[in-house]
């Protein structure tokens, strides 16, 4: 059986519940994804298929655990899809940073069309604990390992549509590193699939590059890397921040060896000390068989144990794949010079647009490059990329339009923030927004009128507030039970007053005056209760 092995952080065939690279037990039968290492089930919350979430997200099941968290499948019922929520509890600090790392980088990002989408975060209290919550892209394909997993045994397919697919892990790359991050920890797990399409995941080991500093997730990590993967300098350097993005290179080379090699491995395996030691003593990469001469060269030179030797960047490893070096080596005609000097001012306005969050014209100016180079790669990436945010923004407004009364104001603008993150200036927008933050102001009105009413007695005017709150934001926990109380103290009110009148029709005058001060007491206490 195929388990995961806690110690050496590889999967592998168990045998007498021992894994045969570390020797050690205890081995995990589950091979998961979104997530780094293995579980630590005692510090995690169990959710329930069912359970609702924020009045929001509804349970569907448990896609995986690892170290510090858990993954559920849940129905998102604001966005009405279905979305992979990340669960970290707070208390375990280095995972609470690491989703909260992962989160800061996502939004650095620019092209997501291999890269899996993280929506939003929220917090909630759940039995004793505090738990970050991060919505992200459901990938229902599973992991690049488990597709290998299921393919071991189909050496043509690896060759074909695994190739295609881990073109589309470079891309993914490619995205992160125009965003100045660098991956860290890419693997076959990390890799995901959505309709067939391979998009790249779980930035929280990840790194965010600016004017030299290093914004680093591996601080308090203790195996920041998976070791099969990992490049020599992320083992041997004297500080987790002493690589730049060729280690992630490195890491694709890996992964593209073991894509390709007959029995499926990667090209370096046995305990973290075995891989330690071919590292450091430099030991040889090993030879592919039977596979194209320019793809082992690229394998090669991925693999490379010096950064300087391997590709400098992704764009160059995919021209390698390609085959197009050879192209790229001959003489340029004017022609193609022309065309070259047009694209490139217009790439970098566009890049420029995109992180002025002017998404419109940046599209505008991809539609200029393809009408001089209609097969421009990054064009192209970044024009679906902009459509796809554009499609999305405008789900998000018909949502806040058709939740408008239906829904909570606070669910609603957390939909209209969201929109506005996706695409900016959408025509949509404006109209929404002004909707909706008009109903926001009338609700904070209300409220307040509700709540100085209370405290002045005048619980009939307060009930009117706060029914007209709730027109506006139904489903609020806090409203309803500003009106629950109100409503029931009116009720209770009336029969006390009858009480009194009773007693005073019947000459029990001190009966009256007792059951008096006990209104007026009674009154004291829900002034103090909404308050």
């Amino acid at each position: 059986m195929l388990r995961y092995c806690r110690y050496c952080h590889t999967v592998t065939e168990i045998t007498d519940n021992e894994c045969p690279t570390s020797r050690k037990g205890s081995a995990s039968d589950q091979v998961h994804y979104y997530l780094s290492g293995p579980s630590r089930a005692d510090s995690m919350a169990d959710l329930k298929p069912g359970q609702k979430l924020r009045e929001r997200f509804t349970i569907r099941s448990l896609l995986g655990r690892g170290s510090f968290g858990a993954v559920y499948l849940v129905e998102d019922e604001l966005k009405r899809m279905d979305v992979a929520l990340k669960v970290v509890p707070v208390e375990s600090e280095f995972a609470a940073q690491q989703l909260k790392n992962e989160i800061m980088l996502n939004h650095q990002v620019v092209n997501f069309s291999h890269v899996v989408r993280v929506h939003d975060i929220h917090s909630i209290r759940y039995g004793g604990m505090v738990l970050l919550l991060a919505s992200m892209e459901y990938a229902e394909g599973g992991s690049l390992r488990k597709w290998l997993d299921d393919n071991t045994d189909h050496i043509d397919k690896r060759r074909t549509i695994g190739l295609t697919l881990f073109k589309q892990a470079c891309h993914g790359t490619q995205a992160l590193h125009e965003a100045n991050i660098i991956h860290g920890d890419l693997k076959p797990e990390n890799l995901l699939l959505q309709q067939g399409n391979l998009k790249v995941s779980d930035l929280s080991l990840s790194r965010y590059i600016h004017g030299g500093q290093s914004n680093s997730g591996y601080q308090s990590s203790g195996a920041p890397c998976t070791l099969s993967y990992a490049a020599p300098e992320q083992i041997l350097a004297a500080h987790p921040d002493d690589f730049d993005h060729r280690a992630d290179i490195h890491a694709l080379g890996a992964i593209l060896f073991e894509m390709l090699h007959y029995r499926c491995r990667p090209p370096f395996g046995g305990t973290h000390e075995q891989i330690f030691q071919h590292h450091l003593h430099r030991i040889p990469i090993p030879a592919l068989e039977d596979v194209e001469p320019h793809v082992g060269r690229v394998v090669a030179k991925c693999l490379q144990k010096d950064p300087a030797d391997r590709f400098s960047s992704v764009s160059e490893l995919l021209d390698a794949l390609e085959d197009r070096m050879s192209d790229t080596d001959g003489p340029v005609d004017d022609s193609q010079k022309e065309s070259i000097e047009q694209i490139e001012p217009l790439w970098q306005r566009a890049c420029e647009a995109v992180g002025e969050s002017d998404l419109s014209a940046a599209d505008r100016l991809c539609g200029q490059i393809l009408s001089i180079c209609p097969d421009h790669g990054d064009a192209i990436s970044m024009h679906a990329d902009i459509q796809d945010r554009y499609r999305k923004a405008q789900e998000f407004n018909r949502l806040i339009k058709t939740g408008l009364g239906h829904q909570p104001l606070d669910q609603l603008i957390s939909l209209m923030n969201e929109a506005v993150a996706t695409y900016p200036e959408h025509p949509d927008s404006h109209l929404v927004q002004v909707q909706l933050l008009g109903a926001a102001e009338e609700y904070e009105d209300v409220m307040q009128k509700g709540i100085e009413a209370v405290g002045n007695a005048q619980l009939r005017v307060a009930q009117i507030n706060f029914e007209r709150a709730w027109q506006l934001s139904p489903g609020s926990p806090l409203l309803k039970q500003h009106l629950d109380s109100v409503t029931t103290a009116l009720r209770q009110i009336e029969t006390a007053r009858n009480n009194i009148d009773a007693a005073l029709a019947q000459g029990r005058e001190e009966e009256a005056t007792s059951l008096a001060s006990d209104l007026d007491r009674y009154i004291e206490e829900i002034k103090n209760m909404v308050r």
